[in-house]
C-alpha cells in the first residue's frame, strides 16, 4: 500500500473497522477494507469512505455484491456523491459504482484475473492499471455534508 501512499496522499486504507451508518437502527458493517480520507485534523479516524473493498469468501459473489452495494449505500447516505467497490476473490476481481444522485448502480459484467491465459496476456498489468484508475478516481471523490 506503498503506493498509495506516495501517489494518494489523501487517502488511507482502513481496514476490518466497523462502519456505522445509524447506530439507533443498529445499521452497520465491518467490510473487508474501507479506502477513505481520514476526518480533517484527526488523522486516526475514518471520513466518509468513497471505496469499500469486500472479499467473495467461498466465491459467494452475489453475498459479496450485497455487501458491497450496502457499504457503497451507506457511504451515500453520509454524503460521497459517488461510491466504488472492489469484489474480489484474490484471483478474480470485479468492480462497481453507485451514485447517489440517481440512485443508480452499475456493476461491470467482466471480471479481471490476475493470472494470464493464452488468450489474454498481461493480466495483472491490466488489474493494476484499473485500480490505479479507481483510486484517482475516489481521489475525486466529493462529500457533501448536511
Amino acid at each position: 500500500m506503498d503506493v498509495l501512499d506516495d501517489q494518494y496522499q489523501n487517502l488511507r486504507v482502513w481496514s476490518h473497522i466497523t462502519y456505522s451508518v445509524d447506530p439507533a437502527k443498529d445499521l452497520s458493517g465491518r467490510p473487508d477494507f474501507l479506502v477513505a480520507p481520514p476526518l480533517a485534523h484527526i488523522p486516526d479516524v475514518m471520513d466518509v469512505p468513497p471505496l469499500c473493498v469486500i472479499e467473495a469468501k467461498d466465491q459467494d459473489w452475489k453475498r459479496a455484491w450485497a455487501q458491497a452495494l450496502a457499504e457503497m449505500y451507506a457511504a451515500s447516505t453520509h454524503g460521497a456523491t459517488i461510491c466504488y467497490a472492489v469484489v474480489t476473490s484474490g484471483e478474480e476481481w470485479q468492480f462497481g459504482k453507485f451514485e447517489k444522485e440517481n440512485s443508480l448502480f452499475i456493476k461491470e459484467k467482466k471480471k479481471l484475473f490476475v493470472i494470464d491465459a493464452p488468450d489474454e496476456p498481461d493480466n495483472l498489468q491490466k488489474l493494476f492499471d484499473k485500480l490505479n484508475w479507481l483510486f484517482s478516481e475516489v481521489s475525486k471523490v466529493d462529500v457533501i455534508k448536511e
